[in-house]
């Protein structure tokens, strides 16, 4: 009996068996569709969120001081060190409150701006002494716009326990997009101005609490070099590096996706009872079929083939379409998560691993799954079930 004869039969049984295979295929196609879903957002939302912290802090290293008292010119001499592209003098305060909600308010040079990154929604940049750039989830929360001013409270000496705020005015020249908006717990309510406003606001001039620095290379070598320069010269300095940053929040996001994992694996067991199932079921209602093939002269493993081909057909056509479900189900996600209030500006791409990883674990599913129902095949024994017959 040759195997296109094989195929043949099992197309023939998938056809009228068209409901349980059709039911069967389903549960495929939910498997495989939460998998990519899923996973993709995971993905993207990854890689948003590093280029998200990457652009909102470029900077390599944070070296910051919980007062206003590191002369803005270590800056300056900063700029000259071996390893360093860019230093930018700044001033953040990340308990300052505007409208009740709680803010992170950045001071920095106007002309360092660019070096910021932001991503402009309406307005433009800061122009003129006492205006800001505000997130775009902050002035949802405020009901502001371009052209509208804001009342920010800055809490004395930036610890935020008390109760005395200085209250510095600011219009809002422009809005930037941030992925953040809540995401995975992270609020990201904030705003930037420029650092001589800031500091002639709070009667620090010349004085900052923060220095971003750009460094020259990537590689590990040159920032533990640079960070060693740091602690040697100011001991007392807190110095932060981007990538610790993005690893933390990397954590939230593998947790989350620890959990998402539990349920594509749940979902993956369903597709596979469901198969053993309709394997079974098939099995027990085509003895007679059986006994027949073996009576002229067909093996066990040709009719066991016959079956698995027929569970393969159910696997392949169900993850195929699962692939494509799974796709456009990430956009579904990420529509979900910005109705929900969550505003994440994440571009839904194809990961091509992923979507084999999904076919070939739908089609390695198929297989484990039919195993024991088809072994069944073997204990046939083709006279008795003739004579019932």
């Amino acid at each position: 009996m040759n195997y296109g004869l094989l195929v043949g039969m099992a197309i023939k049984n998938m056809r009228s068996k068209k409901s349980r295979t059709l039911l069967t295929a389903l549960t495929v196609v939910y498997a495989v569709a939460l998998m990519i879903a899923l996973e993709t957002v995971t993905h993207d939302v990854q890689l948003a969120v590093t280029n998200e912290v990457k652009s909102i802090l470029p900077a390599d290293v944070i070296i910051y001081s919980s007062t206003i008292a590191m002369p803005q010119q270590v800056a300056v001499s900063m700029n000259g060190m071996k390893y360093v592209s860019n230093a930018v003098p700044a001033i953040l305060v990340g308990n300052a409150v505007v409208g009740g909600e709680t803010i992170t308010l950045i001071g920095m040079p106007s002309s360092a701006l660019q070096y910021f990154y932001p991503d402009l929604i309406s307005g433009g940049l800061i122009e003129s002494p006492g205006d800001c750039i505000i997130s775009s989830q902050l002035a949802q929360k405020l009901g502001v716009g371009v052209g509208d001013y804001i009342y920010v409270m800055i809490p004395e000496g930036l610890g935020g326990l008390g109760s005395t705020y200085q209250v510095v005015r600011m219009r809002v020249a422009g809005v930037f997009s941030s992925i953040f908006g809540g995401l995975f717990g992270f609020q990201v309510n904030m705003v930037v101005t420029s650092l001589s406003y800031l500091q002639d606001q709070l009667g620090v001039s010349g004085f900052v609490n923060t220095i971003f620095v750009k460094l020259t290379s990537d590689s590990s070598t040159t920032l533990t070099a640079f960070v060693d320069a740091v602690h040697s010269a100011y001991p007392d300095a807190q110095v932060y590096e981007q990538q610790d940053i993005i690893g933390a929040i990397g954590d939230v996001i593998s947790l989350v996706n620890t959990f998402f994992i539990l349920i594509i694996v749940l979902s993956l067991a369903i597709a596979g009872l469901s198969i053993a199932n309709t394997m079974l079921m098939n099995v027990n209602e085509r003895l007679r079929e059986i006994g027949i093939l073996k009576a002229i002269g067909a093996s066990n493993s040709q009719i066991m083939m016959m079956f698995l081909f027929e569970s393969l057909f159910i696997t392949m056509i169900g993850s195929t379409i699962g692939l494509v479900v799974g796709f456009y189900g990430a956009h579904g996600v990420s529509a979900l998560l910005n109705a929900l209030g969550y505003s994440i500006n994440i571009i839904i791409q194809p990961i091509p691993s992923l979507f084999a990883l999904g076919f070939a674990a739908s089609i390695a599913i198929g297989i484990l799954a039919s195993i024991v129902p088809i072994r069944r095949v073997a204990k046939v024994r083709p006279m008795e079930v003739l004579r019932i017959g």
